[in-house]
C-alpha cells in the first residue's frame, strides 16, 4: 500500500481503542486497516511472518486476512477501516513515521469523525491522503522487475480486460519463454496465476459489495467464462464464490 500513490480511498470509521495486555486471533474482515500505536507496542502474526509494532510505525492490515496479535501491555490505538476501491493490495506493511507528527494527525481525523460536522468524511480523507503522500516510499526494483514493470502496470490497470504471456512479452520487448522465466523467478508464480490472483482479490471486494451476480463478476473480473471463474475462485478459497458470500452474512 505504502508504494502506491493512486489508491481511491472510502473510510468507514475510525477508533481511537484502549486495550489492555491481551492475546487473540482474528477472523478474515472484508475492509483494509490502518493502525498506529500511541502507547504499547504489540507483535502481529500472519502466517510465519511476525511484525513487532511500537509507536514509530503506521502499520497496514488488508482486507481478508487473517491475524493473530500479542500484547504486552496495556495499548492506546487509532485504527482507520477502509474501502480500496481501484486496486487490489494484499500484503501487510509498516512503514517507519514521525510519531508525535503523525499521532497529531490521527487525533484530528479522530476528533473530526467523531464530531460529525458537515463535510467531516471530506475532511478525513483529505488528511489521510496529505499523511499518505508524506509517507509513500518507492517499490525495491530488481533488475528484473524493471524489465517487467511495464506489463506489471498494464496488469494492474487492466484486470478486465483479456490479456495474453505474449501480449505482455511484447510490450517488455523480450521473448516470451524469457518472460516466463523471470516472471516466476521475480514472483514466484506464473503470469496467469499472478494476474488470476490479481482478479480474484477484486473478484471478492465486488462479490462482498452485493452489487454484483456471479456471472456479472466474472465478466467484470476478466473472466470470459462463469464456470471458469468458479474453479479459480474455488481453487483460491476453498469456496465456491456464493459459499464465499454466504460465509460474510451475518457477520
Amino acid at each position: 500500500m505504502f508504494s502506491c500513490d493512486d489508491l481511491n480511498i472510502e473510510i468507514l470509521n475510525i477508533f481511537l481503542i484502549n486495550r489492555e495486555k491481551c492475546e487473540y486471533n482474528t477472523p478474515k474482515r472484508p475492509f483494509h486497516i490502518l493502525t498506529k500505536r500511541v502507547r504499547g507496542y504489540s507483535d502481529m502474526f500472519f502466517g510465519n511472518r511476525r511484525f513487532r509494532l511500537g509507536t514509530d510505525q503506521l502499520f497496514y492490515i488488508p482486507a481478508d486476512t487473517e491475524y493473530s496479535r500479542k500484547s504486552y501491555d496495556s495499548e492506546v490505538i487509532i485504527a482507520i477501516h477502509f474501502n480500496i476501491i481501484n486496486r487490489t493490495v494484499d500484503k501487510p506493511e509498516e512503514v517507519l513515521v514521525n510519531s508525535g507528527t503523525v499521532d497529531n494527525i490521527l487525533y484530528k481525523m479522530h476528533s473530526a469523525w467523531c464530531g460529525r460536522k458537515t463535510g467531516y468524511r471530506y475532511e478525513c480523507t483529505s488528511m489521510l491522503y496529505k499523511l499518505l503522500s508524506e509517507i509513500i516510499i518507492p517499490e525495491k526494483r530488481t533488475e528484473a522487475y524493471m524489465t517487467l514493470e511495464k506489463s506489471i502496470e498494464y496488469i494492474k490497470d487492466n484486470l478486465r480486460s483479456k490479456m495474453t504471456v505474449k501480449q505482455l512479452s511484447d510490450m517488455c520487448s523480450i521473448s516470451e519463454t524469457y518472460y516466463r522465466r523471470l516472471f516466476k523467478k521475480e514472483f514466484g508464480l506464473s503470469p496467469v496465476e499472478y494476474i488470476n490472483n490479481k482478479r480474484i482479490l477484486m473478484a471478492k471486494e465486488m462479490l462482498l459489495s452485493g452489487y454484483f451476480s456471479v456471472s456479472e463478476t466474472a465478466y467484470e473480473c476478466g473472466f470470459s467464462e462463469t464456470r471458469y471463474f468458479n474453479a479459480v475462485f474455488k481453487n483460491s478459497t476453498g469456496m465456491s464464490p456464493t459459499q464465499f458470500i454466504h460465509s460474510f452474512q451475518g457477520k
